[in-house]
């Protein structure tokens, strides 16, 4: 079995469709896969929206290094991750 397969087993999951998936690597950068919109990016914050629900990354020197349908890629020194109801 793969990891990615053990994983959803772990957390009882029967697909990723829908979900967000952010990746986090600490004063690295940080990847989001799934159906999201940009809203905002600047170098101190990058605020993405999916299921109506709204996602703030905040760190120093934010960066875009790659973009997609369905997938952004930021290098920077991120050091917070927030869900927010309303910004």
């Amino acid at each position: 079995m793969s990891f990615f397969y053990d994983l959803m087993q772990t957390f009882n999951l029967k697909d990723l469709d829908g979900k967000l998936t952010i990746s986090l690597i600490f004063d690295v950068g940080v990847c989001v896969i799934g159906k999201f919109k940009l809203i905002d990016i600047n170098e101190e914050e990058v605020i993405i929206e999916s299921n109506k629900i709204k996602y703030k990354i905040e760190g120093k020197n934010l960066l875009v290094k790659s973009i997609s349908k369905g997938e952004i890629v930021i290098s920077g020194n991120v050091f917070k991750l927030e869900k927010c109801e309303e910004l």
